[in-house]
């Protein structure tokens, strides 16, 4: 059974300023969205490709929601199997791979992101 769970990115004032622009279905927040679903990618563990083609038919993009959406997804972005054993990730594919992967991804790159809203952010007010 698919599993929610959210993780949420707090923008600089600087951005929260200009809230308006990052609206759901808005240009911005479908780059937003995009961005993190491509640089998430290397984080999310990878055999067969699933889980990561699951963020790509799932995800609505400019919704302001990733979702990953497998049986087994919950196992695997917590990091435990369905008998409460800690999984091990091949990082074979993607050297990132692991537990808790948006939070990673987020806590690697929130500087690059938000730089890259801003560019365009400032491309979208030109």
């Amino acid at each position: 059974m698919p599993s929610k769970f959210d993780v949420n990115i707090n923008w600089s004032a600087a951005l929260k300023e200009k809230s308006n622009f990052i609206r759901p279905y808005g240009q911005l927040q479908k780059f937003i969205d995009s961005s993190v679903l491509q640089g998430v990618a290397d984080y999310i563990p990878f055999r067969a490709g699933i889980a990561v083609k699951s963020g790509i038919l799932y995800t609505v993009i400019g919704s302001g929601a990733i979702v990953w959406k497998t049986p087994y997804i919950r196992y695997i972005y917590f990091g435990i199997s369905k008998r409460g054993n800690p999984l091990q990730y091949d990082t074979t594919k993607h050297r990132k791979a692991g537990a808790f992967w948006a939070e990673r991804y987020k806590a690697d790159n929130m500087t690059a992101l938000e730089a890259s809203v801003k560019r365009k952010l400032g491309q979208l007010w030109n």
